[in-house]
C-alpha cells in the first residue's frame, strides 16, 4: 500500500497521516493537514514522526507564510515574480494541483512534473506553452502520476513515477522501465545524455542509456546507498544524492527517540564517492527535509530544504549560504537557468517563485 500524503509504503497495521482525526500536522509534500489528540497515536508512523521532529512546537494547524508575511531573499538574489502570494489551485492549462519537480531546459523552457494532475507541464518566457500526460495507446501505461523529473542535453525528459518513462519534448512516449526497480524516485541527467535513477527502496543508483528509436539500450547499477531520494549531476558528470531518512525508533518506556536525518553524498565519474555533507553540515545547521537540489553554473550546489523552508547555496570552495530564508511555503524543487534566473517549485502556494541569480560561467543542465 502507499500513502496518498505522503508517498511511502505502508501495511495496514500501520496508521497513516490519512487516518489520523482532523488537526495539525502537515504532509512537507501536499497541503493536506493531519490532526491528533496526542503524540501516541503516530505509534509506528515513521513519516509523520520526521515531521514533528521540527514542528513540535506548532500548536495549531501550518498554514501558508508567504502570502500573509513575504521576507527578502539574500542579498545577491531579487525576486522577479511570485513572492508574496499564492497561485490558484486548479486544472486547467498553466495551474497546478500537486507539483513536486521542477528543472529547465538548455533554452529556458520550465518543466513542472505535477502529481495531482497527472501531467508534465511545459513553460516558455511567455507563460503556459503545452503539457504532456499519458496517451491511452502508447507504451506508458497504467498512469503518469510523476515524482521527479528532468531533462538530458538531447531533450529526452526523464519521469519517475515508480517506473522511469521518458519523453520526447513534443510528449511521445519513447521508453518505459521497471525492471530491477522497487520504487524509483529521484532522476537526473547526466551530461552524455544517460539517466540517474535513484531506487529509494531498493537502495542502489542505477544509470539508463535511452536511444529515441529503441528505448533502453543499456542499464546499470552505479552504486549502492541507504534510501537514496534526491539527485542531480553537474557539468563535470558528478552525481550528487541524498541518502537515508535518518529515522532511529527505539522503544524504551514505551516513548519514541528520533536520531540522524538527511545527508547529501557524491559520486564522481570515476564511480568513486566524493564530497559528502553529513546531516549536522556545520556546528550548529543540519538539514531538516531535503526536497530538491540542483548545481549551477559555477558548479555550486543549491539544496531546497522544506523542513528549513530555505534554500542553501554549497560552494565548491567549501562553507554554505543561505540564499532564500523566508516567503516560502512548501518549496519542493530548484533549478536554475542559463540567463541567471533561480526557480523554486512551492507546493502549498502552486506556483513557480522566480529570483535573480547571477551567475560567472555557462549554465549546463542539472
Amino acid at each position: 500500500l502507499e500513502c496518498p500524503i505522503c508517498l511511502e509504503n505502508y501495511n495496514q497495521e500501520q496508521l497513516r497521516p490519512n487516518l489520523l482525526t482532523i488537526n495539525g500536522v502537515r504532509c512537507p509534500f501536499c497541503s493536506r493537514v493531519s490532526r491528533m489528540s496526542s503524540f501516541s497515536q503516530l505509534a509506528d508512523n515513521l513519516t509523520v514522526l520526521k515531521i514533528l521532529d521540527w514542528i513540535s512546537s506548532c500548536t495549531t494547524a501550518l498554514m501558508c507564510k508567504s502570502c500573509r508575511n513575504p521576507g527578502a531573499p539574500a542579498a545577491g538574489l531579487r525576486c522577479l515574480h511570485g513572492q508574496g502570494g499564492k497561485a490558484e489551485w486548479g486544472n486547467l492549462p498553466g495551474m497546478f494541483n500537486l507539483p513536486f519537480s521542477i528543472c529547465v531546459t538548455p533554452q529556458g523552457e520550465v518543466l513542472v512534473a505535477d502529481r495531482g494532475n497527472y501531467r508534465i507541464q511545459i513553460f516558455n518566457r511567455k507563460g503556459f506553452q503545452r503539457e504532456i500526460h499519458r496517451n491511452p495507446s502508447s507504451i506508458d501505461l497504467p498512469n503518469l502520476i510523476p515524482l521527479s523529473i528532468t531533462i538530458t542535453p538531447q531533450g529526452l525528459i526523464g519521469v519517475t513515477d515508480n517506473s522511469v518513462k521518458v519523453y520526447t519534448i513534443d510528449g511521445h512516449c519513447v521508453a518505459c522501465h521497471k525492471n530491477q526497480l522497487i520504487k524509483p524516485w529521484g532522476i537526473a541527467a547526466m551530461p552524455k545524455g544517460q539517466f540517474v535513477v535513484l531506487d529509494v527502496e531498493g537502495g542502489k543508483l542505477r544509470c539508463l542509456a535511452v536511444d529515441r528509436k529503441v528505448g533502453v539500450v543499456n542499464y546499470n547499477r552505479l552504486c549502492s546507498a541507504v534510501r537514496p531520494k534526491f539527485v542531480t549531476c553537474d557539468a563535470s558528470g558528478t552525481i550528487y544524492f541524498t541518502q537515508g531518512l535518518g529515522l532511529n525508533i527505539e522503544n524504551r518506556h514505551n516513548e519514541h527517540h528520533l536520531e540522524g536525518g538527511f545527508s547529501i553524498c557524491s559520486v564522481g565519474t570515476d564511480d568513486q564517492l566524493g564530497k559528502h555533507l553529513s546531516h549536522f553540515f556545520s556546528e550548529t545547521e543540519d538539514f531538516r527535509c531535503i526536497t530538491g537540489m540542483c548545481v549551477d553554473a559555477n558548479g555550486d550546489l543549491l539544496v531546497t530544504d522544506n523542513g528549513r523552508k530555505k534554500i542553501l547555496q554549497f560552494p565548491k570552495e567549501g562553507g554554505f549560504n543561505v540564499l532564500i530564508q523566508e516567503g516560502l511555503a512548501c518549496p519542493v524543487g530548484v533549478a536554475v537557468t542559463e540567463k541567471g534566473q533561480l526557480m523554486v517549485l512551492d507546493c502549498w502556494d502552486h506556483c513557480v517563485k522566480v529570483y535573480s541569480y547571477p551567475q560567472r560561467r555557462c549554465f549546463s543542465t542539472c
